[in-house]
């Protein structure tokens, strides 16, 4: 909801309502045994145990090759993305605390369903 549109940078990618209509949905299936939910955070801050996860989960071997994957994507580029293939890092995490997105995390704040699903979803809610 802080990501702003690389062609229009007056507007976000994502509004609070489309963010509670998508993870709503994604929730509403999380008990089904063919969905595991994993948190960005996760992927990124715990990237070989949550690889693991999900290894496990698919029930295949976590592989050199998946614990490389840099170094082992046939994919290095994509029309969907805006830049090259990187290596994960956790500049992402957090990004909106800064000053910048002060007025836009307000605004989303304010919205009570943004708010009880960032706690459903256990994340920190002042």
């Amino acid at each position: 909801m802080t990501s702003v549109h690389p062609e229009n940078p007056e507007t976000y990618w994502v509004n609070p309502e489309r963010w509670v209509s998508d993870v709503r949905t994604g929730l509403a299936h999380r008990a089904l045994p063919q969905l595991l939910t994993i948190k960005y955070e996760d992927l990124i801050l715990q990237h070989q145990q949550t690889m693991q996860q999900v290894c496990d989960f698919l029930e295949i071997e976590y592989t050199p090759a998946l614990k490389s994957w840099f170094e082992h994507s046939d994919v290095r580029k994509n029309r969907a993305w805006f830049h090259p293939l990187k290596q994960l890092h956790p500049s992402s995490i957090g990004k909106w605390k800064q000053d910048k997105f002060r007025s836009r995390v307000a605004e989303i704040m304010q919205d009570g369903e943004v708010v009880k699903l960032l706690r459903e979803l256990d994340y920190p809610v002042n």
